[in-house]
């Protein structure tokens, strides 16, 4: 306790580490292939702060369209920016300005989206893929 008090609001009851996995999902159909996909978390209260790390894009799968990844660890509670993401390797537009974003829906489903001009985003899409791609970011989200 960080004073002489006994309230229970100064108990730190509510404190979890673990792993996920993020998964793919295409609006055309299709599969994810990726060497290394991996993710951490730690849980404080409602407060979730997650690591991710997609590396080595094989170049086999069969992805198409834009991109739905999911299997975060705990339930969003509502549309919110959580996070950004570094990427290497994309086969990005040219009018790409770099700025990346990630988006979360009030369930267990998020966006990437980057900037291609100083008013526009646009939605990661299978397109952007190609062999040996890498994506890693944070994001943090309240359940």
């Amino acid at each position: 306790s960080a004073t002489s008090g006994t309230g229970t609001s100064e108990l730190f009851d509510d404190y979890e580490e673990g792993t996920w996995t993020p998964t793919f999902s295409a609006g055309g159909g299709g599969s994810d292939a990726w060497d290394t996909k991996v993710g951490k978390y730690t849980k404080v209260g409602r407060k979730v702060t997650c690591m991710f790390s997609c590396q080595s894009y094989s170049g086999s799968a069969s992805l198409s369209g834009d991109i739905t990844m999911s299997g975060l660890p705990f339930t969003n509670s509502q549309r919110q920016y959580v996070g950004d993401y570094g990427i290497y390797n994309m086969d990005l537009p040219a009018s790409a300005s770099g700025g990346h974003m990630i988006f979360i829906n009030n369930n267990t489903s998020w966006y990437l989206y980057f900037d291609v001009d100083n008013a526009n985003s646009i939605i990661f899409n299978s397109a952007h893929l190609k062999t040996g791609s890498y994506f890693e970011g944070n994001l943090t989200y309240i359940v």
